[in-house]
């Protein structure tokens, strides 16, 4: 009589394991991301020294142990947003066209981007901005690093492009009014288009009175 065998059950594969893995990383990149969002509109509600991780938790709908599978404390979360945003800005600060023959045509394509960021950013990048500008916050030197970046930058292009041997001094001078005239403008919150049309005029007068004292000392 002959024996009828079961057939054998296979084995699961090695290979379904090897592909668990790059499913759990996706998972994690996404919690990841959430967190970070969630980060930013808990730091539009309150400062950043009395922000918790309960109120990112709350933000971000995750629990305590997804937390800290994904960020090792707050300092870490945070530390992360501003390396993510110096990034961006140091990358747009690389792909910034300069064609022209002057600073004041290149500044007004630096300025649509600036006041994109202050008028359409929304609180919680203005809160961002606010914690960078602060000298003794934990942030600073973020915002120092983006700063000494711009500033070599545009001595490097004034001495290439517009063979202008600029003082640095004089270039950090320059950025350090843009920079309180937009901190300025982002307290406004979102500030109204008689604002942003304001503040472009001035950033015009300050750039075009320097380029003029540059290349016509004598004033003629």
């Amino acid at each position: 009589m002959a024996t009828t065998q079961r057939p054998r059950t296979a084995r699961p594969s090695s290979r379904r394991g090897a592909r668990a893995e790059p499913r759990r990383r996706v998972g994690v990149d996404g919690q990841r991301a959430t967190i970070l969002a969630a980060a930013l509109r808990a730091l539009a509600e309150k400062p950043y020294e009395q922000l918790s991780v309960e109120d990112v938790l709350r933000a971000a709908g995750v629990s305590r142990q997804t937390f800290y599978r994904c960020f090792p404390n707050k300092q870490a979360l945070f530390h992360q947003i501003f390396r993510d945003g110096n990034a961006l800005f140091l990358g747009a600060i690389a792909t910034l066209d300069r064609s022209g023959d002057d600073p004041v045509t290149v500044a007004d394509r630096a300025l649509t981007g600036a006041l994109s960021f202050v008028v359409h950013g929304g609180p919680a990048l203005r809160a961002l901005y606010r914690e960078t500008i602060r000298p003794d916050g934990e942030f600073a030197p973020y915002r120092a690093e983006v700063f000494e970046a711009m500033v070599a930058d545009i001595a490097g292009w004034a001495r290439a492009d517009l063979r202008l041997d600029v003082d640095e001094l004089l270039v950090r001078a320059v950025l350090l009014a843009i920079e309180r005239l937009m901190f300025e403008l982002a307290e406004r919150g979102t500030p109204s288009t008689a604002d942003v049309e304001r503040f472009r005029r001035m950033v015009h007068l300050l750039v075009d009175g320097v380029w003029r004292g540059l290349t016509d000392p004598a004033g003629r």
